[in-house]
């Protein structure tokens, strides 16, 4: 019995040109995926074969914005397809207002907008049985209570906490 765990994050935060479910091979990062995972698994089928999300250009996107890596909102209508479905984990990225302020941080809604915003960008794919997520990366340099950045941080924590989310 294997005691390891190995996998391979194809690529760090696709974004700019990168699109999914496009069809585009100079830009569906989908597509990418799909080449390189099932060709790691030609090779070796122990691996897990981890993709993170882009930053846009998805058919019918829900939301105006993502993080690099943070948008896996075409999943569901553009699944990525490997030889073994089991072995594909999707792991988007998410960060603070510290990283950047983006306008999800200014909206007056804020932070009760983020649980949605997390249901839109990825979490929907653990709920209807898709396939696992992985956070790949979330963080911030506050943790308080009262600015900006802390209350995110606590928000997604108590997310994944709530959600029974893992990360890296």
């Amino acid at each position: 019995r294997r005691k390891n765990v190995v996998g391979a994050d194809l690529k760090n935060e696709p974004h700019g040109r990168a699109s999914w479910g496009t069809g585009n091979l100079k830009t569906d990062w989908r597509l990418a995926a799909e080449r390189c995972g099932n060709a790691i698994l030609s090779v070796t089928r122990d691996w897990l074969i981890v993709v993170e999300g882009i930053e846009k250009n998805v058919p019918g996107q829900k939301l105006p914005g993502h993080w690099w890596g943070g948008n896996l909102e075409g999943v569901r209508r553009f699944p990525v397809r490997l030889s073994a479905k089991n072995k594909l984990v999707y792991s988007p990225h998410e960060y603070g207002p510290g990283v950047h302020d983006a306008a999800w941080f200014k909206e007056k809604t804020f932070p009760k907008n983020l649980d949605r915003r997390w249901e839109v960008g990825f979490f929907y794919i653990v709920r209807e049985g898709i396939a696992p997520v992985l956070v790949g990366e979330f963080g911030g340099r506050k943790v308080d209570a009262k600015s900006k950045e802390g209350i995110w941080q606590r928000h997604f924590a108590a997310y994944l906490e709530k959600n029974d989310l893992n990360f890296v």
